[in-house]
């Protein structure tokens, strides 16, 4: 075998190892949603301790309300509604970040974690 022919075949192999552990790694792989509503509140500060990201689902009760989603320390995410009607929002976490949802005037409904 010439030594281009190893080369390639090794660094074909590096690659397919390379993509393999990056798809293991991502959002969603291995990962099952769970029903966090009892385990959270509102204005607290959580950590994602996983070695993935995780996706957070959540559903605000009537409002009207005001509130912030933050990840690490930066405000991703703005609502305010003068109306009762409820709100939904989604946000991904990364593995090591802090996340809360900041509010004044509702309560959660739902909280939901694909992790």
């Amino acid at each position: 075998m010439s030594a281009v022919s190893v080369s390639t075949t090794k660094l074909q192999a590096d690659i397919t190892a390379a993509l393999a552990a990056a798809i293991a790694a991502g959002l969603g792989v291995g990962q099952t949603w769970q029903n966090m509503i009892a385990s959270r509140a509102l204005n607290t500060i959580y950590t994602n301790t996983s070695s993935k990201p995780i996706f957070i689902a959540i559903t605000f009760s009537s409002g009207p309300f005001d509130s912030a989603i933050i990840v690490s320390g930066v405000a991703i995410m703005h609502q305010s509604t003068t109306t009762t009607d409820s709100r939904q929002s989604s946000f991904v976490v990364p593995s090591g970040s802090s996340y809360s949802i900041s509010t004044l005037g509702t309560t959660l409904y739902k909280w939901a974690e694909l992790r």
